[in-house]
């Protein structure tokens, strides 16, 4: 929205050039090497340049005031102070209309979207951009009330092994929209562990963090066979203690369009800044090095992972394709829905596929119930608009 104004601001001053030819020609080499800033491929570019851009704005300043017409040389100067103050809030502290949006695809995810719409927003989520990949429950009837609220955007989204394509097309769709945006599944909660909510941990990250890494709490069924009653946080208290994976929070005015990737759906290729684990420490080196490292234990932030559910949700869960690849775990594997859960059930999900075997859900987290009533509540008063609608 700002390089809209910004091109709006430009053309009025290009057209009056005409007044000034001695410095047209100046002015315009000027704005055009502004516009390069503007249009540069990402804003942490644009921050890198700050001091070169207030250098060129100056000097733009000091040949406009020697504009004999002081009127002429009162309205150029009024424009570019006003390009100036834009620029400048950008550079500093850009102003979107959001500050931390989540991203999701979703297929056959009714029954859990609204509970985890509604908790995210409890800890700083400002909206949720939703891809509804070719579901056939009643997933839209679900999101209808945020929707109408101004909370979701919900985006159809055809096809498989389509989960990376709406990453990128989120970050494409809200480059100048949100400051951060949070890349989980629905079955993924993110917990502020040492803050309120969300956007406080953001806020101590410096500028030049272009994408923060979040680890895995993994949860089991916690011996529930068919899905109980009740919110997911207050049934699933079981996991394990290593945390083999992550997901990103990134800032999308930091991708490189025309390098941007999704190797997987954990991480982003070309981010521009610094990747970061949750103490704001760079991770370096390749990331599937990092993957495969020894758990880390979270002091500030997590990602609740509740992979398993019941053994009922289990089943209905694991026979569909994944958002990523189009295929299902148990083709991947060659195994059987039965092997399958008792695996994942049994240790944790990942780290049991010819690996380590000894990572147990064996410790108990009541964490979240702290936000049970809340969330309760929260959806109680979504359902009575809904009704009003």
């Amino acid at each position: 929205m700002i390089t809209c104004e910004l091109g709006k601001n430009r053309l009025k001053l290009l057209e009056g050039l005409v007044v000034v030819d001695n410095y047209g020609e100046k002015i315009t080499e000027k704005i055009t090497i502004l516009d390069e800033f503007i249009n540069s491929s990402s804003e942490y570019a644009i921050k890198q340049a700050a001091e070169s851009i207030v250098e060129e704005l100056q000097s733009i300043i000091d040949l406009v005031e020697h504009i004999e017409d002081t009127d002429v040389s009162q309205h150029f100067i009024s424009k570019i102070t006003m390009i100036f103050a834009e620029i400048e809030g950008c550079l500093v502290d850009k102003i979107t209309p959001n500050y931390c949006c989540a991203v999701a695809i979703a297929k056959d995810e009714a029954l859990y979207l609204a509970e985890w719409i509604e908790y995210h927003r409890l800890v700083g989520i400002d909206k949720f951009i939703i891809y509804d990949n070719d579901s056939t429950d009643n997933t839209a009837d679900v999101l209808a009330p945020y929707v109408t609220m101004g909370i979701v955007e919900h985006i159809l989204w055809q096809g498989v092994g389509q989960q990376n394509l709406a990453y990128l097309d989120a970050l494409r769709r809200l480059r100048y929209e949100s400051e951060w945006l949070a890349f989980i599944d629905i079955d993924e909660f993110i917990v502020p562990l040492s803050s309120e909510t969300i956007v406080e941990f953001l806020r101590e990250l410096s500028d030049d963090v272009g994408q923060v890494l979040i680890d895995w709490r993994s949860f089991n069924s916690s011996g529930h066979i068919t899905k109980p009653e009740g919110l997911v946080i207050e049934n699933y208290t079981m996991r394990s203690e290593r945390n083999n994976c992550f997901k990103a929070i990134v800032r999308p005015s930091y991708a490189l369009l025309d390098l941007i990737g999704a190797r997987c759906p954990h991480w982003f290729d070309g981010i521009e800044g610094r990747t970061v684990n949750e103490e704001g420490i760079e991770i370096v080196g390749d990331l599937f090095t990092y993957i495969e490292g020894e758990g880390r234990l979270q002091h500030k932030m997590a990602v609740y992972h509740y992979l398993v559910k019941s053994k009922e949700e289990f089943f209905i869960r694991r026979s569909r394709a994944k958002a990523d690849t189009g295929s299902t775990f148990c083709e991947e594997r060659k195994i059987t829905l039965e092997q399958l859960f008792i695996e994942a059930d049994c240790y944790n999900y990942e780290k049991c596929f010819g690996k380590n075997k000894n990572d147990r859900y064996d410790i108990y987290d009541d964490y979240m119930f702290k936000y049970v009533d809340r969330v309760k509540e929260a959806l109680t008063q979504t359902r009575e608009f809904d009704q009003r609608r």
